[in-house]
């Protein structure tokens, strides 16, 4: 059984967990032959990833090869953010292995089965927007950076007071139903490209030198631009930036 990956049409996923491609970059051609794209083990989180860029955009994304199979294959219906081994094994990307999950419930499964211990809940964190909503709670600094992708030290310095926010959120030790809105400089999110010519919208991470070398235009003039307005516009696009709440 295979399918289409969202957002990238040259590429499909079997239940397998095996993805293929029809778009050869260098060249920029759509094949009508798939091949198979190898995955690369990320040393960094321990998952299987796969590199996809849409032919269109040339959107980049590295996807992890447990997650592209769930949204795939198996129905997200109480809308769960994380997806989790069940047998603790990182690399063990079988269909029957994976399952939807919370972060506090993939946080109880680690511990339950002994891929962490109960001395790491005595260092539990807990995040929120910075408008001072609760979001999610990890038993660890470390947890709470595997599942958001906020660097660990940023979040421990967050909570030791050595700064105000991590990642675009707030974090605390102690768990309450709100925390007080952040008072801060506004922090960036993502960017936001409209492509005129046929009105696809395409989020980017904050980084204009990044977006300006994807869209092939001036890095200075982008980044001056959204510094000062938080808009960016030419012929073929509009570049706006967006913020955390």
């Amino acid at each position: 059984m295979e399918k289409i990956i969202s957002d990238f049409p040259e590429y499909k996923i079997n239940d397998n967990g095996e993805v293929f491609s029809s778009y050869k970059y260098k060249t920029n051609i759509i094949t009508t032959e798939w091949r198979q794209v190898k995955p690369v083990l990320d040393s960094s989180c321990g998952y299987y990833v796969v590199c996809l860029i849409n032919s269109t955009t040339k959107l980049r994304r590295n996807k992890t090869i447990h997650r592209l199979l769930m949204e795939a294959f198996v129905p997200n219906l109480q809308n769960k953010a994380h997806v989790n081994h069940i047998d603790g094994n990182k690399l063990n990307n079988a269909l029957v292995n994976l399952e939807w999950s919370t972060p506090q419930e993939n946080s109880q499964h680690a511990v339950d089965n002994g891929l962490t211990t109960y001395e790491a809940v005595m260092k539990e964190v807990h995040q929120y927007t910075l408008s001072g909503v609760y979001i999610a709670s990890f038993i660890s600094d470390t947890e709470a950076h595997k599942h958001t992708n906020v660097a660990k030290q940023n979040i421990s310095k967050t909570v030791l007071g050595h700064r105000s926010q991590a990642g675009g959120y707030q974090w605390s030790r102690v768990k309450t139903s709100s925390m007080l809105k952040y008072v801060g400089n506004p922090i960036p999110k993502n960017i936001l490209v409209l492509h005129k010519w046929n009105n696809l919208t395409v989020e980017y991470k904050p980084s204009s030198p990044y977006v300006a070398k994807q869209l092939g235009l001036n890095s200075n003039s982008v980044s001056r631009y959204l510094t000062q307005d938080s808009r960016y516009e030419t012929d073929d696009y509009i570049i706006t930036r967006i913020y955390y709440t």
